[in-house]
């Protein structure tokens, strides 16, 4: 279990699951972003954060195969966070396009719960660049 401190209070907690295998709620948010796209798929799912954040039940998810953490809360997608995209060597150099990292955020939510999104997506980028010095 980690938790989520600021200013020393715990405003978050969450379950860390290393390469899950199956967990209901996993498996809820896997089908709800890969709905439709590909037919009989399960992605790489190299961990998965669940728990509560601010009183809300939460969950972070980070994808291997498409290298995106996907912030939840509940059942709801609520943001993607899309790691730096590097292009493969073997494209010449003047066709090679290199994506910066970005945050998707929904877009009917208050300035507040984008704030929380932005929280989120730091803590699942934290966790992922602890987990891989230890891989």
């Amino acid at each position: 279990m980690s938790y989520i401190i600021e200013k020393g209070d715990t405003i978050g907690w969450h379950y860390i699951y290393i390469e899950p295998t199956s967990d209901s709620a996993i498996d809820k948010w896997t089908d709800l972003v890969y709905k439709g796209m590909y037919d009989n798929y399960k992605p790489d799912v190299t961990y998965s954060l669940k728990g509560e954040f601010l009183g809300k039940q939460s969950g972070i998810m980070y994808s291997v195969t498409d290298n995106r953490i996907y912030i939840f809360n509940q059942n709801e997608l609520l943001g993607i966070y899309q790691y730096k995209t590097t292009p493969s060597g073997f494209i010449r150099k003047k066709n090679r396009i290199t994506a910066e990292p970005y945050l998707l955020v929904k877009a009917n939510l208050e300035e507040s719960e984008r704030i929380d999104i932005l929280r989120l997506a730091m803590v699942g980028l934290c966790f992922k660049n602890i987990s891989e010095r230890y891989h």
